[in-house]
């Protein structure tokens, strides 16, 4: 459920971020797939929710109720903008290949994609991290989340990294 919201976050910033600032033929097509990503693992992340709130041991029934109409009221809107992004991009002309990371990046960060995308990882990691330590008053869990975010991120750009253009 975490790591769908997650992968729908990047995603959908990812193609905002290139759709707003499109260089070359090639970028349309890398939106649409970053765009496609978004809405499928939203979707997937709505599933979750549902799946979480009739599973939920001891709640009330009013409860259970509001969390899953929560959790089924956007999937309608998300099905109908998947079949939308699938459907442009079949008709999108190829336009050659699109830049990775550095079409998103401004000036000089351009040139170091990798390293802004480590450091970009590092600060949530450090982030997780630090909420452990600090939320819940434990280093041991504090370290244990910031590695299960770290193991997390490194296996969305394995699994993601090309289809999202982070890398080639």
């Amino acid at each position: 459920m975490i790591a769908f919201g997650q992968v729908a976050f990047v995603a959908g910033v990812l193609a905002l971020a290139r759709g707003v600032r499109p260089r070359r033929a090639g970028d349309l097509a890398l939106v649409q797939r970053r765009a496609v990503v978004a809405l499928l693992a939203g979707g997937l992340a709505s599933i979750c929710l549902a799946v979480n709130a009739v599973a939920a041991p001891g709640m009330p029934a009013w409860w259970r109720a509001l969390a899953l109409a929560s959790a089924l009221l956007p999937l309608p809107g998300l099905g109908a903008a998947f079949v939308a992004a699938r459907s442009a991009s079949a008709v999108t002309a190829e336009g050659g290949a699109a830049e990775t990371l550095e079409g998103d990046l401004p000036g000089s960060l351009a040139r170091h994609p990798g390293a802004v995308l480590a450091a970009l990882g590092a600060v949530a990691v450090a982030f997780v991290a630090l909420q452990g330590v600090f939320g819940e008053g434990s280093l041991s869990e504090g370290l244990i989340r910031g590695a299960f975010e770290a193991a997390g991120l490194l296996a969305g750009v394995v699994v993601l990294g090309r289809v999202l253009g982070l890398r080639r």
